[in-house]
């Protein structure tokens, strides 16, 4: 019997622009101009910093979340396969069999160790 053929994946029918970020940002860049030029352009001294900073703290919480629902699971896929097929030290495994086939005494159970005379210590 052979698998089933892997479905392509649905694009995402969520909002626009991942849950509406787009808008967030051009929102933010848009009020944010618009207090600068009332701050600048009638000598207000508005106090618009602070509420700026939390709006920037909204706005990064809103991209994690966006960005974290954008993500494609054949993308996932692809990065775990590259992940696994890099992970593995052939060196490594190597200075194991070395050291198995050299019967070094880390590797060797204590009992099937070769007793040591006194004047190799």
């Amino acid at each position: 019997m052979t698998p089933a053929p892997r479905p392509e994946p649905a694009e995402p029918t969520l909002l626009p622009g991942a849950f509406g970020f787009r808008r967030h940002v051009a929102a933010f860049a848009g009020a944010l101009i618009l207090g600068l030029a009332v701050n600048w352009g009638f000598g207000a001294r508005l106090p618009i910093f602070w509420p700026f900073a939390a709006w920037s703290v909204g706005l990064a919480i809103h991209f994690f979340f966006a960005s974290a629902h954008d993500i494609k699971e054949d993308w996932v896929a692809d990065r775990a396969d590259e992940l696994r097929q890099r992970s593995y030290d052939f060196d490594h495994i190597r200075n194991i069999q070395n050291r198995i086939a050299d019967r070094e005494d880390t590797l060797v159970h204590p009992t099937e160790r070769e007793p040591r005379r006194k004047d190799d210590a």
